[in-house]
């Protein structure tokens, strides 16, 4: 049995509950990440069946309007270039009488992700139709490799940790073949935005969001998507660079020295003098400014020291990416590099308000490293054949993120054995998947878990 006639026999329409069910969707920065990164494909077709070619998504809008300026796409065969609009509903454009606003007048595509929901016909001011794709919901569970449903295909409490009585062999297998399956999604995903923007852009994405905590890694993500590497041309120095990210960022002030503490006055001096070159051609207005999650973090998780630690990151680039795309690809001289990178003011601070540490900070450690490793860079190499699976099995991590923590809670429920299948990271990821896959979901505030399934595996 493969994993994904196991996945299949779950999902097949005729186990899913009757019934119309709402998409619980993405947060709206993270459906605009997706677009950007060409997440959702580069061949859509509109309501109206005409076929959409994406050439390229345009640039993040800094000011109001539509969300992307200057894509470039082919509709049915003919060259356009214009914005682009993300929305949850077609009738978001009527609703905000957008037809009335010269803002959108440029406009040649809206993207909504409500199937079924198609909307008026929507005009330009000019009296043009706005063409309109749907996004399916399976198409947005493919480019986030996550469930297409928000529901449980059994009731609660029909199976508590399902893999807890099953033998050492069987979960072996279905480990690695959950293991292998979220690999080759993971890697379908990062070759599509390869395709878009090149290696190096989704490798440096791929540091955001593994530097970004769980409640900040999706703003982390779409800063290093607005703050591109492609954009970083405009920027002569290191320090014009960090200026960049934490300005647009939202997190650089007015310098007012009398209100600045006497240890950080020379870098924030030197950050906001950098930053005031660039802030009118780069600032974000509020309402497009990234949101942060500040509050009941640890000193190290504080967003600002992430942001620093990206952008010490981009002073080491030219020996990340040689170790990143290295052949064959290697873990270790990964890590080691990036563990050993240090700021002189990062390393000490965890905000910029802030006191100096006692102790200096990793910036990047090797929890971060194996994120970065298991979303990417194992996945590509695994299928460009830079590593072999072996080389994969014997990478070992003991350190366990919360959700690593709690699918092993969840799927086992039995520490000794939790521990003695989290210490691979190939078992780690395989456990994400199948709690992914099986056991995540949510009914009437209880688990709902539907691991019985499970027992299909042989």
């Amino acid at each position: 049995m493969t994993y994904e006639f196991l996945l299949e026999s779950v999902w097949h329409p005729p186990l899913l509950f009757g019934g119309d069910h709402s998409v619980v969707l993405p947060a709206p920065l993270e459906l605009k990440g997706l677009w950007w990164s060409g997440g959702l494909g580069r061949e859509l077709r509109t309501n109206c069946g005409q076929q959409v070619l994406i050439e390229h998504p345009g640039q993040w809008n800094r000011s109001e309007g539509p969300d992307f300026l200057g894509a470039q796409l082919q509709i049915e065969g003919q060259a356009h270039i214009g914005n682009i609009c993300i929305d949850e509903y077609a009738a978001d454009w009527t609703h905000e009488k957008r037809e009335q606003n010269a803002a959108y007048n440029q406009v040649v595509l809206q993207l909504t992700f409500r199937p079924g929901e198609h909307g008026p016909i929507m005009r330009h001011g000019e009296g043009r139709e706005v063409p309109h794709v749907i996004v399916h919901e399976r198409d947005i569970a493919d480019s986030m490799n996550r469930p297409q449903r928000e529901i449980a295909i059994s009731s609660p409490g029909r199976c508590v940790h399902p893999l807890r009585k099953m033998g050492k062999p069987a979960l072996e297998k279905l480990l690695k073949a959950a293991a292998k399956y979220r690999a080759k999604r993971l890697a379908v995903r990062a070759h599509r935005a390869i395709e878009m923007h090149g290696r190096d852009q989704v490798l440096y994405e791929a540091c955001a969001e593994a530097l970004g905590y769980p409640d900040n890694r999706i703003s982390l993500q779409a800063l290093a998507q607005r703050v591109s590497l492609a954009s970083m041309h405009r920027v002569s120095t290191p320090g014009e660079a960090e200026a960049r990210l934490f300005g647009v960022a939202g997190f650089l002030e007015p310098y007012i020295e009398p209100l600045v503490r006497p240890e950080t006055r020379d870098y924030r001096r030197d950050l906001w003098e950098a930053w005031l070159e660039q802030r009118e051609s780069a600032e974000f207005c509020e309402r497009q400014a990234l949101r942060w999650v500040i509050g009941d973090q640890r000193p190290a998780n504080h967003p600002q020291r992430r942001v620093g630690a990206l952008a010490t990151v981009l002073r080491h680039w030219e020996q990340l990416t040689r170790l990143a795309f290295a052949e064959p690809f290697e873990f270790k001289p990964l890590a080691d590099m990036l563990g050993a990178i240090s700021h002189p003011f990062w390393s000490q601070h965890h905000k910029l308000s802030g006191p100096a540490a006692r102790q200096p900070y990793t910036l990047f450690g090797r929890a971060q490293a194996v994120d970065l490793a298991a979303r990417l860079l194992v996945p590509l190499a695994l299928v460009e054949e830079r590593m072999t699976w072996h080389e994969y099995y014997k990478l070992r991590f003991s350190g366990l993120s919360t959700d690593i923590r709690d699918a092993a809670r969840r799927l086992i429920g039995e520490k000794d054995k939790e521990r003695k299948w989290t210490r691979r990271v190939l078992h780690q990821q395989g456990l994400l998947q199948v709690d992914q896959d099986f056991c995540l979901e949510l009914l009437n505030g209880q688990e709902a878990l539907y691991g019985e399934q499970l027992q299909q595996w042989r």
